[in-house]
């Protein structure tokens, strides 16, 4: 019985000793921003080829990681990501190919924005223009799929 008792009292002291779980470890769950409708258009200055991708888009909270689906006309994929030096504003670069046609587009927004805030074009190619800018006539990205509203196009690095 003695041993019993001991054996019971020292399990009981062990469990009042034993540290809490730590609840200031656990990260909370990521969230995901709105669902955002988006349109590529590019243009050359015949208007012989016209490069159109629609895709929709969402921002995850808070690794400010970006999710492209609902292709239509193309597809896309990462290319790179980067940051202004002041780690505010998050920069997120993407191909965007549909064929022979591909384009380099890095969208920006500040850290837990729910949505693109600029963009700006970094390369190209198609089989029209062979990559020449001046064969270009119109490059935009836009909010939704119809009744453009065009994103602002920055051409600066930060």
């Amino acid at each position: 019985m003695f041993k019993s008792m001991l054996a019971l009292m020292m399990l009981i002291a062990a469990a009042v000793a034993s540290p809490a779980p730590l609840l200031a470890n656990k990260q909370p769950p990521p969230k995901i921003g709105p669902d955002n409708d988006c349109t590529f258009l590019l243009l050359d200055r015949y208007d012989t080829d016209v490069f159109e991708v629609k895709f929709t888009y969402h921002i995850h909270y808070p690794g400010n990681n970006i999710d492209l689906f609902n292709f239509s006309g193309g597809s896309a994929a990462w290319h790179r990501s980067s940051e202004s030096p002041d780690k505010r504003t998050v920069e997120h670069c993407y191909k965007i190919v549909r064929g022979w046609d591909w384009a380099i587009a890095c969208f920006r927004f500040p850290r837990g924005a729910p949505a693109f805030t600029s963009w700006y074009f970094d390369s190209f190619w198609t089989p029209v223009t062979k990559g020449d800018a001046g064969q270009l006539d119109t490059v935009l990205i836009a909010r939704g799929t119809s009744g453009f509203d065009y994103l602002r196009q920055v051409y600066d690095k930060y």
